[in-house]
């Protein structure tokens, strides 16, 4: 994957990860809503970036943004928890695949 394509992943990833940090105020029901989309599809880009080198991180990106669109109905404070957790896998994600894109073509990943 190119370094650019690594920096707009991972520009992608971290404001996704920041918009589910959002989510865990108490905010209209139109924003989660919202959420619902973008973090599945920041979390698509999080497997894109990271098959075949991580897939352990693969399985968690897949799940968390499964979680997004499959599971309704939990209660706030629950859902409060999950968008922190799923925001700091998506910047720590983010970070890592900028500081990827970063590195001269020679260096091991």
């Amino acid at each position: 994957m190119t370094p650019q394509a690594l920096k707009i992943g991972a520009v992608v990833m971290i404001v996704g990860g920041t918009l589910a940090a959002i989510g865990a105020l108490p905010l209209p029901y139109r924003y989660y809503e919202f959420l619902r989309a973008v973090v599945p599809l920041a979390c698509g880009v999080g497997v894109l970036l990271l098959v075949g080198r991580r897939n352990g991180l693969v399985v968690v990106y897949v799940i968390a943004g499964l979680a997004f669109l499959l599971i309704k109905g939990l209660p706030k404070g629950l859902w409060a928890l999950i968008d922190l957790g799923i925001a700091g896998l998506l910047v720590y994600g983010g970070i890592a695949a900028f500081q990827h894109s970063s590195r001269t073509p020679g260096e091991s990943s």
